[in-house]
């Protein structure tokens, strides 16, 4: 089990003011020459919708429920709830041989104050690996902000067995109104996961996050990066990544 928290720099980063939290609207109409024929989702994103949030899913029944709970429970940077107009979810459920897809048209039954867009698809044995889900899942979302006509809609994803903090969606949107054409937040492992770990391998666990945080601070020292400055986190994963839709990756 792991647990995604978006932290665009390290801990010791301040989220401001909510006021700061303006909206990223306007997306493109032009479509870069991109073949969105295989639409994912059939019913049109709300005119207020400013992020997508995609989530590729490949036999996560265990966890799911408590993804998509997190998902639903975004809060901005003043902790007061987050519109759920200004975001949707789309689940591409690829491959499954669980019950995957059934949990999250449930969960969607459950809470239709939230777009949630469940997608069940089976790929080919050459395209059924999560580079390419998410490259389809970005590309729908991407359709979608062009057909709002925003130019800085957000793409976010996170994975099916993964858990954002409540703030997840508020601080992806502060940082790239702030300027960064993409965020990448770290992962931690619940504390009851590392509770439940051997001895060994807990310490083997904290040993390694250490060092890379160290490692991390070397670079820092040794080939600077303006644009990821320390004290940072040395994790991007898409389990914890937003981008702006048409600087999307």
């Amino acid at each position: 089990m792991k647990s995604c928290v978006a932290a665009p720099g390290d801990g010791k980063m301040v989220f401001m003011e909510s006021k700061r939290l303006l909206f990223v609207a306007d997306f493109p109409s032009v479509q870069q020459g991109k073949d969105f024929s295989q639409t994912l989702v059939q019913i049109p994103p709300s005119p207020h919708c400013e992020v997508c949030v995609i989530v590729p899913v490949r036999n996560e029944a265990q966890m799911l429920a408590a993804t998509l709970t997190a998902l639903i429970h975004q809060v901005d940077l003043q902790g007061q709830l987050l519109d759920p107009r200004r975001y949707e979810i789309i689940l591409l459920a690829n491959n499954c041989s669980d019950e995957s897809a059934a949990i999250a048209r449930s969960f969607a039954q459950e809470h239709p104050d939230i777009a949630l867009h469940v997608v069940e698809k089976t790929l080919p044995p050459g395209q059924a690996y999560i580079g390419r889900v998410r490259q389809i899942l970005m590309d729908e979302a991407y359709r979608r902000l062009c057909s709002l006509g925003r130019t800085r809609g957000v793409i976010a994803s996170t994975d099916g067995d993964s858990q954002v903090s409540p703030t997840w969606i508020a601080a992806n949107l502060y940082e790239i109104n702030c300027g960064a054409d993409a965020v990448g937040g770290r992962i931690l492992v619940e504390r009851t996961g590392r509770a439940d770990l051997h001895p060994y391998a807990r310490a083997c666990y904290l040993r390694e996050v250490g060092y890379r945080y160290l490692i991390t601070e070397l670079e820092t020292y040794l080939d600077p990066d303006p644009d990821d400055r320390f004290p940072r986190h040395y994790q991007h994963y898409g389990a914890s990544l937003a981008s702006r839709g048409d600087k999307r990756l």
